[in-house]
């Protein structure tokens, strides 16, 4: 890296160096405030958005911030935009001339003793399908007894009917949870229309033979 900027020439460059042709560039760069470059890092939320007594409604959420009391902002119109996949703030600006209003905070922030107990009941869960996993896998595993001569592999975990059946019966899912893992809503399918959908006709019935 330090001989390309420093020693390397490029005929582009007018036989100059990266460095020398960074230095010579006269074009003003402006460093700007970290506190504001996170502006260019945020997405809009879509339509505008009221400001109500509880501040703005957000995905199932209120968002308040400390310059709304005090102020005559019931009833404002703002544009609110955010982070992505950062919900616990957001930044709210006025809906027509787009001027920065300020920040805004979900009022119904979980408590740290709610934050450590998620985590920890989100550990467990993530430690009991682990253990799950490894186990289903050592038991998808067959083993065959060893042998010094050619022969036949033999399986070692050979079980009997009962048992067989005993652990069908605990690895079928049964029908309630398929269910419940179900997404239908996660594809939007066609539905029929009586203008425009023509119904299949059914088909002609088999001929009885005799």
């Amino acid at each position: 890296m330090d001989w390309w900027n420093n020693d390397h020439t490029i005929a582009r460059l007018h036989r100059r160096t990266p460095a020398q042709a960074w230095h010579a560039d006269l074009t003003p760069i402006d460093t700007l405030d970290p506190a504001d470059l996170h502006t260019y890092t945020l997405t809009d939320a879509g339509p505008p958005r009221k400001i109500t007594s509880k501040g703005v409604r957000w995905k199932s959420a209120y968002y308040v911030g400390d310059w709304m009391h005090g102020h005559s902002s019931a009833g404002e119109m703002v544009r609110l935009r955010h982070e992505p996949h950062h919900y616990h703030r957001v930044e709210l600006y006025d809906a027509d001339t787009l001027t920065y209003r300020g920040p805004a905070f979900r009022s119904d922030e979980m408590s740290p003793r709610q934050a450590r107990a998620l985590h920890n009941a989100r550990r467990r869960e993530a430690d009991r399908y682990a253990a799950k996993a490894r186990r289903a896998r050592k038991n998808a595993t067959p083993r065959y007894a060893a042998t010094s001569v050619a022969a036949a592999p033999e399986p070692l975990n050979r079980l009997t009917a009962s048992q067989a059946a005993a652990q069908l019966r605990q690895l079928q899912t049964p029908e309630g949870h398929l269910h419940a893992e179900a997404r239908p809503d996660l594809l939007n399918r066609p539905q029929p229309d009586s203008a425009r959908w023509t119904k299949p006709r059914p088909g002609p019935k088999p001929q009885d033979t005799e």
